[in-house]
């Protein structure tokens, strides 16, 4: 229920897995969503209570890593309200997965939490290696051929850049929303220097309440188009890898990236207006992509 009402397309290509691995993914999207709850919903009067909340996250992961589920689960129940929590240690005790992903994603938590903008296009990478390349790596045991497998170093990058890659996607299509609810600006500071891009001007767009949104800079334009050609960098080493993938989970894991990917289609077809709407790929669209990856995957020879 979680995934399905906070990630349209990554719901809509996942839900396809076989449902022993679908319901892992989804479990351990749980987990990452209520961490990066924390994290957006804290202002700066109430940091050190969101530190202290991810640090009982924390807490609450090391405690079924070491075999005490039960009493990390009422800790859990009573601090958090995690309701996710029993789907999430089944999902670990199923698939083995490793938790220095886990840890990763706090360490992103944490930066945002205390956010202070993002300097460069490097800066931007190692903020999402934390955030989402985490996650590529979490979800990997469930996606992975077998065991063994899954700690290929050419897997593991694959999806580590993967998650990058989203995350690069991300920040594009959520900049007014960003800026509106959480004041956060995750465009390179560098990049925003060289467009003569303000946060005023940002500003403005992102809390226009007319019909008619004013004119997006044209630098705003080249910036995102910039930002996006770096993401499908990110998002390229996946099909290379997918005979190393589960076959159940090769066309879900390749539409997922695919409808992800085509988001800043969906940016662009309305303008680059991402300040004042959310876009999103059509349900036909993610479809067609779907049957798409099937074609590719079908013509695969492992």
């Amino acid at each position: 229920q979680v995934m399905q009402a906070r990630a349209v397309s990554f719901y809509g290509a996942f839900s396809m897995l076989p449902e022993d691995r679908f319901r892992a993914v989804a479990a351990v999207y749980a987990l990452c969503r209520a961490a990066d709850d924390i994290a957006d919903q804290s202002q700066p009067g109430d940091r050190d209570s969101a530190l202290q909340r991810i640090t009982r996250l924390e807490a609450l992961l090391w405690g079924l890593y070491k075999g005490k589920g039960s009493a990390a689960g009422k800790a859990g129940d009573q601090d958090l309200h995690c309701p996710w929590l029993p789907a999430f240690a089944d999902a670990l005790r199923r698939f083995s997965l490793p938790i220095a992903p886990f840890l990763n994603q706090l360490a992103g938590q944490r930066m945002d939490i205390h956010f202070a903008g993002i300097p460069n296009t490097e800066g931007l990478i190692r903020y999402g290696r934390l955030v989402a390349g985490s996650v590529g790596l979490m979800l990997l045991p469930m996606l992975a051929r077998d065991r063994e497998t899954a700690r290929r170093p050419d897997l593991m990058a694959a999806c580590e850049d993967l998650g990058i890659g989203m995350q690069i996607t991300n920040i594009l299509r959520d900049v007014g929303e960003d800026l509106r609810l959480r004041g956060r600006i995750y465009l390179p500071q560098d990049l925003m220097r060289e467009h003569q891009l303000t946060r005023e001007e940002l500003l403005t767009l992102a809390h226009h309440a007319g019909q008619d949104p004013p004119p997006v800079p044209r630098g705003f334009v080249r910036l995102f188009e910039g930002l996006s050609s770096l993401a499908d960098g990110f998002y390229q080493g996946i099909a290379s890898c997918l005979c190393l993938i589960h076959p159940a989970c090769r066309t879900p894991l390749l539409a997922a990236a695919r409808s992800y990917q085509a988001i800043a289609g969906a940016v662009r077809d309305t303008g680059y207006n991402c300040f004042t709407r959310r876009c999103y790929t059509r349900k036909e669209q993610r479809g067609d992509l779907y049957h798409a990856a099937q074609v590719q995957v079908q013509q695969l020879s492992c």
